[in-house]
């Protein structure tokens, strides 16, 4: 229960011409978490139709993503190898596919290219001028510009002499021309230049504006253009949803069957070869070498040697909770990955931050719109994502809120427990101390728990003095508390007081000289302890809250139907503010509880994830 899975090192050597075959073996049964061997042989390559299937497997990923995005609705039969690269190569929609994107992609940009070249003709078709001409003129200098109405530019360009204004108005925007002599250029953009906001320059150069017609015949003809490729572009789209409705869920398949292939292809990349055998190692479960060794001499019909290795470095770490407790191995290798030579620290804290969150939110109501709420986000999330297993810890963490609401009579911050219960449960507004005392009682009894965590890693490490330095840490915490007890609270007789203080400094001077490097922390043994108190802190703020809202909010039809629904309103709106601060703290204080007093005291972390050569099969079978 405290330990991770136990690993066994392992060494296979086979025929080269069974290589395919006991990759193909391993990756079915995905066991095996693979180790470049230090055996002075040449390294091995991967097979030869990896290159093949890389590029087809891009090409596939490639044509999926230019498709609408949809979830696949039909599985496939996985096929091998040979028959997956001969279909893979002549599926006629993939080619299609792109020849359509390629195809709407040049009909958008001809689109953005017409739309322009129509606005700008169709400003202008008021004037009827050619201006694919008036672009040729060389002896004046003649620019085309969109005005804002009552734009104070254009009004003062028309006023000046020597510069001549062609304009009309086609809908909110004033289009004209400006014809001046060159010499007068700086003078023209000095005006529009100090009002930027108000002038927009227009290209008559642009494509599809070099027709020798008049602007307002142009117009026309662009308009017409503008529909037909419109048309053409939504074909080609409409084109490429029927593919998609029909194939999307086969090249999602053979996506996976290709990463499959790929990743059996490139295995071999990781073994050593002599010239007539190949040599594999690698880790897997203890448990599981039995099912390893069946597989290989299945694949080489017997002609192969499996030897296992002795440790000769840290072995990788299995986390091997299942369900919906995985969310919590998560959780603990997302802060850091356990050591496979350390304790396991999931099923402790898996039982403190449940006892800690359930304390300190403690609200039947609370607790079930919270799971409801962790519920649907884990529906609408991916289940290798953060936020899906941070809603399954928060969807778990609603079973302890809702049992110490009960406990605390805690209903939406109204006591129900009365009418139908035979308790009334431990008020928190009547039993401040008694919470705070359990608090302080909580944080003892998990630093103690990491300091035994603490002893036996350093103990198996061979560090033996640090070791008796975490287990004076313990006394220390013990004898220290009892002389608290009894010095301030005079709850002990006055020998036994003064017996555990001296204790408390014997133990304390072992903690500091034996625990070497952390002996400094000791110190922090009364500080940590104390720091759990915070539980009580977030729990009675959470409470009287809670019952502000109920004192100012309850609904109540005595002053009316509108007065009773906006109450509801209020009511409902105000708890759920307060549920979500009340479970953000929940989360957040458990958590810290947990990785700075509790983990500090024994965890090391930096373990290596144990990585099996295996697959997913999500759209195959």
């Amino acid at each position: 229960m405290l330990q991770t899975e136990p690993m066994q090192k392992v060494r296979a050597i086979f025929l080269e011409e069974d290589k395919k075959k006991v990759i193909d073996s391993l990756h079915e049964i995905g066991i095996i978490d693979f180790r470049k061997s230090k055996l002075q042989l040449v390294d091995d390559m991967p097979l030869p139709y990896y290159s093949e299937i890389y590029e087809l497997l891009v090409k596939f990923e490639g044509a999926l993503r230019l498709l609408p995005k949809q979830k696949p609705r039909q599985k496939f039969e996985k096929l091998e190898l040979e028959e997956l690269l001969s279909q893979a190569r002549n599926l006629k929609e993939v080619d299609e596919i792109y020849e359509l994107s390629e195809k709407k992609k040049e009909l958008e940009q001809e689109y953005k290219a017409l739309s322009y070249a129509y606005y700008v003709a169709k400003g202008f078709s008021c004037l009827k001028a050619n201006l694919s001409k008036i672009a040729e003129e060389a002896q004046m200098g003649i620019e085309a510009y969109a005005f804002k109405t009552n734009s104070e530019a254009l009004i003062k360009l028309k006023n000046k002499s020597g510069i001549a204004v062609n304009a009309c108005k086609s809908g909110e925007e004033v289009f004209a021309l400006v014809a001046y002599e060159k010499s007068r250029e700086k003078e023209v953009h000095e005006i529009l230049d100090s009002e930027k906001q108000q002038a927009k320059r227009l290209d008559i150069k642009a494509k599809y504006l070099e027709a020798n017609t008049s602007s307002d015949k142009l117009a026309e003809s662009l308009a017409q253009r503008l529909e037909s490729s419109k048309k053409k572009a939504g074909e080609a789209e409409k084109r490429l949803s029927e593919i998609g409705s029909k194939a999307y869920s086969k090249i999602a398949a053979y996506v996976e069957m290709l990463h499959i292939e790929l990743d059996r292809a490139k295995a071999s990349s990781m073994f050593k070869k002599t010239e007539a055998t190949s040599i594999l190692e690698g880790w897997l479960p203890a448990k599981r070498t039995g099912e390893f060794e069946k597989a290989i001499e299945k694949a080489t019909k017997g002609r192969c040697s499996i030897e296992p290795l002795p440790a000769d470095e840290l072995a990788p770490t299995l986390l091997g909770r299942k369900g919906v407790l995985s969310s919590f191995d998560y959780a603990v290798e997302f802060f850091s990955v356990p050591r496979s030579d350390e304790l396991d620290p999931t099923w402790a804290f898996i039982f403190s931050f449940l006892i800690f969150y359930g304390f300190m939110v403690s609200d039947v109501g609370y607790g079930i719109l919270s799971f409801l709420l962790a519920t649907w986000i884990c529906k609408i999330t991916n289940p290798d994502g953060i936020a899906y297993n941070a809603a399954r810890i928060w969807q778990i963490g609603a079973i302890p809120a809702i049992v110490f609401g009960v406990l605390t009579n805690q209903y939406f911050g109204i006591g129900l427990n009365k009418y139908f219960l035979p308790f009334t449960g431990i008020e928190w507004t009547k039993n401040i101390t008694g919470f705070l005392a359990a608090s302080v009682l909580l944080g003892m009894a998990e630093i103690l728990i990491g300091l035994a965590f603490g002893f036996v890693n350093k103990y198996r490490h061979g560090e033996k003095a640090m070791a008796y330095g975490k287990l004076s840490g313990m006394l220390l915490l013990v004898t220290g508390s009892l002389f608290v007890y009894g010095a301030l609270f005079k709850a002990l007789p006055v020998l036994d007081t003064e017996i555990s203080g001296i204790l408390a400094a014997v133990f304390l001077a072992g903690a500091i000289v034996l625990g070497g490097r952390e002996g400094a922390e000791t110190m922090s043994l009364i500080t940590h302890t104390l720091s759990y108190s915070r539980l009580v802190g977030f729990g009675i703020t959470s409470v009287m809250i809670a019952y502000m809202i109920d004192m100012a909010f309850t609904p109540t039809l005595s002053h009316g139907l509108v007065v009773f629904v906006l109450l509801v309103i209020a009511f409902l709106s105000l708890h759920t503010l307060n549920m979500i601060v009340s479970i953000f703290e929940g989360i957040v204080q458990s958590i810290r509880l947990n990785v700075v007093e509790f983990f500090t005291k024994f965890y090391t972390g930096g373990g290596i994830k144990f990585k099996p050569f295996e697959y997913k099969k999500m759209l195959t079978k």
